[in-house]
């Protein structure tokens, strides 16, 4: 396979080759898979000299928590058995996200208590899920639902080196035998003779394509899972090859808008963009939109799970995946045979917590590259011509392109938001990233923007021929449903907080949530997962990751009634293929024996080896 230093989710590009007409297992006629090969959407990449090099940072420190809370209300919860709804508000032009639910244990089953049939998966399908009434998609309620139809076997065909299918999920789950959507699924079949089963995975988001990842995921981690599982990958819903959202035609003009406003025109127009941009998914997408919050999509990944004919899941989620993971543990903790979550999402922040947290995170990593400046005068030479310290001319250097806009070799210009995202990018692969953004900036101090606008399109998912994936809708429509952001009239009155909070990337970060104050569909966050009744679930956290702060891991690991908590000493987004033998060799031996770490078991870089490639969808900054 061809090596690809930055891979961004959500290309065109499906594991090389093509899904054509083949035959299953079973000798059954498949039918022809939807899913293109070879599409243009390969990144040019960022040119990322050290991308692979291993992470080395030794003795960072947690991710302050920079004075924020556990502030989300958790609607309606209760006691088991609870079943009283909680109604959800209308959305703007009528998309309703009604019902949305109860709080409570959420696998009240008919007859099985959630747990597995005896038979492999299929029998249990669908058995007992419970969930929130309505078109929301809240999770953790035990009303009851009726069950969605028991999936039928996958049928596969060849794509490249691996093997594609569709699967239709109900759009709705409290009306699952009405209108249904495409699931895309793909897999690559273990290469041992001691085959334990099927390891699904995700790469996060929210908005990363899964069956995209697969091909990278194989390439540089997982090898030694790959011996034992079946690796399958499937797109959630509203992304990549499944049923897509597509409503990104005004994302250039959401990114030039200032997102960094000093006056009140500025802040006007960040909050127009931002609600033109919604308003075109609303229009575009009034029928999909209510129901992309992750408890659906951990619906739909027990319907994959039984249409692989497993009778328990085994679980890899990087970032927004552990979201899924935490929430397929609600549903169903009886399914559960082993789950790895990987940089965790604090299910209990609000979204300006989430926003705020990730800001000083984000600010925390861009102090470790200034220190990295000092290290050698070769590191930095963009900061050595003017004899000034690293921050300070990168804080003269952000003023500047403030007021006039770099240039680039391609005719586009680099204004704030550009330049904003093509710093922070680069820092969620840690030190694997710092010579990118030394490169970008050394351009820029001559005026030439063109390494920081080749960041910012390879994390908005801009294609060489200048179109778009639909990274940016999907991320936004689950964020805005699992945890809505405020009214648009408050998010200014916080700019100071968020300011001194973080000098950077605090504003961004605050004014990002416009666009989730303006979506279309209004939701009640669902309640937190517990994963009552679940085995042991490892929860993996590093201490210097920027996009989920350690202290979330912390949380979820608390959160979870199982969840066990390893962690990572080093800088970076995700831990599990970065480098560290330790982490690598802990995950392995739960996956393959079950084998729980020691509660509170830590690692660090010393063990360093080659990391994966950097994804910086893993869990979007949101920015936008």
């Amino acid at each position: 396979m061809r090596r690809r230093l930055l891979v961004l989710c959500g290309t065109s590009l499906l594991l090389g080759g093509a899904c054509g007409e083949d035959t299953d297992s079973s000798g059954q006629q498949s039918s022809p898979n939807s899913q293109t090969a070879g599409g243009g959407g390969a990144k040019a990449g960022l040119g990322l000299a050290g991308s692979l090099a291993p992470i080395v940072r030794a003795g960072s420190s947690a991710t302050a928590g920079a004075g924020t809370g556990a502030s989300t209300v958790k609607a309606g919860s209760g006691a088991a058995g609870s079943s009283a709804p909680v109604a959800g508000s209308s959305a703007a032009g009528g998309i309703g996200a009604a019902g949305v639910g109860a709080a409570g244990n959420a696998n009240a089953a008919a007859g099985s208590g959630g747990e597995p049939g005896a038979n492999a998966g299929n029998a249990a399908a669908g058995a007992g899920q419970a969930a929130a009434a309505g078109s929301g998609g809240a999770a953790g309620s035990n009303a009851m639902l009726p069950p969605p139809p028991v999936p039928a076997p996958l049928q596969w065909t060849r794509c490249g080196s691996n093997e594609c299918s569709t699967l239709k999920v109900p759009l709705d789950y409290a009306a699952p035998t009405g209108e249904t959507i495409d699931i895309a699924v793909t897999r690559r079949k273990a290469t041992g003779q001691q085959r334990i089963g099927s390891l699904l995975i995700n790469p996060g988001g929210p908005g990363g394509s899964a069956v995209d990842f697969l091909d990278d995921f194989i390439t540089y981690l997982g090898g030694p899972l790959n011996q034992r599982f079946d690796i399958v990958a499937f797109d959630p819903r509203g992304v990549g090859h499944s049923t897509p959202l597509d409503c990104h035609s005004t994302l250039e003009a959401l990114i030039r808008a200032d997102p960094t406003p000093d006056s009140d025109t500025e802040w006007t127009e960040t909050d127009q963009a931002a609600t033109t941009f919604a308003a075109e998914c609303g229009q575009k997408h009034a029928k999909l939109l209510p129901h992309l919050a992750t408890p659906n999509v951990a619906r739909d990944m027990d319907q994959v799970r039984a249409a692989l004919g497993e009778e328990q899941l085994n679980y890899l989620g990087f970032s927004y995946g552990t979201s899924i993971g935490a929430f397929y543990a609600e549903l169903f903790p009886k399914r559960i045979r082993a789950a790895v979550l990987d940089g965790a999402v604090d299910l209990e922040l609000s979204a300006l917590d989430i926003s705020l947290q990730q800001a000083v995170g984000f600010e925390n990593s861009l102090a470790s590259y200034f220190e990295w400046c000092g290290l050698s005068a070769n590191n930095c030479t963009w900061a050595s011509a003017r004899n000034s310290k690293p921050a300070d001319e990168f804080a003269r250097l952000s003023a500047s392109v403030d007021a006039t806009a770099l240039t680039t070799t391609g005719g586009r210009s680099v204004g704030p938001g550009e330049f904003i995202i093509g710093v922070l990018a680069p820092l969620y692969s840690g030190e694997a990233g710092y010579r990118t953004i030394s490169s970008a900036l050394r351009s820029a101090e001559s005026g030439d923007g063109t390494g920081l606008l080749a960041s910012a399109d390879s994390y908005l998912d801009r294609r060489p021929d200048g179109t778009y994936g639909n990274l940016q809708e999907a991320n936004a429509a689950v964020n805005c449903l699992d945890t809505p952001a405020p009214e648009a009239s408050q998010l200014r009155t916080e700019a100071m907080r968020f300011m001194q909070a973080s000098s950077t990337f605090g504003l961004a970060t605050l004014t990002g949530l416009y666009v989730c104050a303006h979506w279309p569909v209004k939701n009640t966050p669902p309640p937190r997962p517990k994963g009552a009744g679940a085995p042991p679930i490892l929860v993996v956290g590093t201490t210097g990751d920027p996009a989920t702060p350690y202290t979330w891991a912390q949380a979820l690991a608390s959160e979870l009634e199982s969840g066990v908590l390893l962690t990572h000493d080093g800088e970076g987004h995700t831990a599990y293929g970065r480098g560290d033998s330790c982490i690598d060799n802990a995950v392995e031996a739960y996956f393959f024996e079950q084998k729980v770490p020691a509660e509170n078991m830590r690692c660090g870089p010393s063990n360093a080896g080659s990391p994966m490639p950097f994804w910086p969808s893993l869990y979007r900054f949101r920015m936008r």
